[in-house]
């Protein structure tokens, strides 16, 4: 059972075991800032900075023991724990052990539940000083139980990690199985039409009755948003469209993060760049190639320059259009297109002049009303995948949160001798 508790005043910690004693990240060691390493040669050595993955490699380590380790500015809030000889630089702060009564694996696990936000310098890129946290509060049991503790959350979150990374596996099948199913109705239709070629390098062969066509000979507007906008913000009003509303996931728009304006009524280029339903969006800078067609919308809405907004013609289906033209194939003349040096962008002729196949208007019907229903099943899939792999993350916190702060009992666990 476990021992009694008491409250120790700090709410992200909650009540402690009685015996257990209160500390400081400073008591175990110092945080230490990372070093440039623009000046190290090329090796085999990882570089960290915020991010638990290493972006480079150089020849020789600023450390060359276990540390735990936090971004300093940005992502301040993911400690993770740093394998002996590695490289940091100065976006990231490490901890080593310092003295023989810590465990590091266990503060390890005691980083996860620190509020390292709320510690954080709250300015536009919030920062984190080596004094703060320092001076983290940290659980301080015995040696013993610390080992306990973080060998049986070694276990824990081992079979959490495996289940997540399942599901991972899974939510990647289905993505490659959407990407997949667009190719392949794009291509070659659902008739089972026999094929010709016609000598194009982007459609080397088309079903018989589709011709090869370039996006503009199916639209009959295509403009891109204003710039300097910005002065028109406000707090409610018209919707105003970015990049961000675009996804690779599906054509449909993402309206859970919007802006909104309010035009003067005398603003000439808001009638320009009107959204109308079946209008299709075309990311033309970062992540190009984004699609979405427009829904009918209650209200006003308004792209910013970043985004390229199409009018089909009557004789196209605006949903065909958009599933044609976020296909691998389409997406692979765009990226070809993509110009502007380090600042890769479409013009607005790059969009008119992506090479589609192009089926008859009920044949279009046809497939984007299967593409539409097969890609939904797929989207509830994936989405059920993300709602498991929450309740995970979530299930994985409260475990090392419970462990940590002494309110799992782990006095009849016996770890592993490695462990001990």
């Amino acid at each position: 059972m476990t021992p009694p508790m008491k409250d120790r005043g700090h709410i992200w910690i909650g009540e402690l075991p009685s015996t257990w004693k209160l500390r400081r990240f400073k008591d175990a060691g110092r945080f230490q800032t990372g070093r440039d390493h623009k000046e190290l040669k090329a090796g085999n050595v990882p570089v960290f900075g915020s991010s638990c993955e290493p972006f480079a490699m150089v020849d020789r380590p600023l450390c060359r023991r276990k540390a735990i380790a936090i971004g300093r500015k940005g992502t301040v809030d993911r400690p993770f724990v740093i394998q002996p000889g590695f490289w940091a630089v100065d976006t990231c702060m490490f901890h080593t052990v310092q003295r023989k009564d810590y465990s590091l694996e266990y503060l390890g696990y005691w980083s996860n539940i620190v509020p390292w936000q709320e510690i954080a310098t709250q300015t536009a890129l919030p920062s984190l000083t080596q004094t703060d946290a320092n001076n983290v509060i940290v659980g301080y049991p015995p040696l013993d139980e610390q080992r306990r503790i973080a060998s049986w959350l070694d276990l824990q979150t081992h079979r959490i990690d495996k289940r997540r990374e399942l599901l991972g596996k899974k939510r990647e099948l289905l993505r490659d199985l959407r990407i997949n199913l667009i190719l392949e109705v794009l291509a070659s239709g659902l008739r089972g039409h026999e094929k010709s070629p016609t000598g194009l390098c982007d459609l080397p062969e088309l079903p018989l009755g589709w011709t090869a066509s370039h996006a503009k000979r199916l639209l009959r507007y295509v403009t891109s948003g204003s710039r300097g906008w910005a002065k028109y913000y406000a707090d409610e009003g018209d919707l105003f469209l970015r990049i961000g509303n675009l996804t690779r996931e599906t054509i449909d728009l993402d309206l859970s993060d919007v802006k909104y304006v309010a035009l003067p009524s005398k603003a000439a280029e808001g009638k320009r760049t009107r959204l109308r339903e079946g209008d299709m969006l075309v990311s033309i800078t970062a992540d190009l190639g984004s699609i979405a067609v427009a829904p009918k919308l209650n209200k006003p809405a308004y792209v910013n320059q970043h985004i390229a907004l199409c009018r089909a013609k009557d004789s196209v289906h605006p949903r065909w259009l958009g599933y044609a033209m976020c296909s691998p194939q389409s997406k692979r003349q765009m990226m070809d297109f993509g110009y502007g040096g380090t600042k890769i962008q479409l013009s607005l002729d790059d969009v008119r002049n992506v090479w589609l196949a192009v089926p008859p208007l009920d044949e279009q019907r046809e497939m984007a009303a299967f593409l539409d229903a097969r890609l939904d099943k797929i989207a509830r899939q994936i989405a059920l995948i993300d709602q498991l792999d929450d309740l995970l993350q979530q299930q994985r916190q409260a475990i090392i949160h419970e462990a940590v702060t002494g309110k799992i009992d782990l006095s009849a666990y016996d770890p592993p001798a490695e462990m001990a």
